[in-house]
């Protein structure tokens, strides 16, 4: 298959929705993934979109600084 390991590396996937930041880290064959990371981050990215019709550029509001690649950011 192209684009997919035989081998035991490590592999990721991150899944970005409008409101939640998911990363999955596996280990493993790609027929028996092992989980070695799973984190979950409420973004809220999708919180003004209703309202302005765009992605908020600082989704946990005045109170804190806008995400800049922190990991932990916006779990406000």
């Amino acid at each position: 298959m192209i684009g997919i390991s035989q081998s035991g590396a490590r592999r990721a996937i991150i899944d970005i929705g409008s409101n939640t930041v998911r990363l999955v880290v596996y280990n493993g064959t790609p027929r028996a993934p092992s989980v070695v990371l799973n984190e979950k981050v409420n973004a809220r990215l999708g919180k003004d979109l209703g309202r302005s019709g765009a992605i908020s550029e600082n989704p946990c509001g005045s109170r804190s600084p806008p995400c800049r690649g922190t990991p932990r950011c916006c779990a406000c």
